[in-house]
């Protein structure tokens, strides 16, 4: 599940693409630590969801910091390459767009049922 929250902002996918893409990939899946190619998710895109609140973000930047570690005793990055201060990037959580909110939506309703000419009607929240 790590390696996908890794895949996820380095592609710029959704939760439930980088799920869907990581069964078409073998190289994600050995990426992700698999050693065989399967047909089938590896997880359900909900348990991505709690996943990341569940390690705090304490649980990110340590992680993060294990994997700059791992990379620099392989060679694999390099030790002066790297920015004095590090970002925990891959855990960053994004403002979610849905649901919306109720209020976004009365004002464009208030000034339609304004309009001159139109029929009144009194738009509740239970309308919506």
């Amino acid at each position: 599940m790590l390696g996908l929250h890794y895949l996820k902002p380095a592609f710029n996918l959704s939760i439930e693409a980088v799920v869907g893409r990581q069964v078409e990939n073998p190289y994600w899946q050995f990426f992700c630590g698999d050693q065989y190619f399967k047909h089938t998710p590896p997880i359900d895109p909900s348990q991505m969801m709690s996943f990341r609140p569940r390690i705090g973000e304490g649980g990110c930047e340590f992680l993060l910091g294990l994997t700059i570690k791992a990379g620099v005793a392989t060679e694999t990055v390099a030790g002066a390459s790297l920015p004095s201060s590090t970002s925990t990037a891959p855990c960053r959580t994004k403002p979610s767009r849905f649901p919306l909110r109720r209020r976004s939506t009365s004002k464009p309703l208030r000034r339609l049922y304004s309009w001159p000419g139109r029929a009144r009607h009194t738009h509740t929240e239970r309308d919506s």
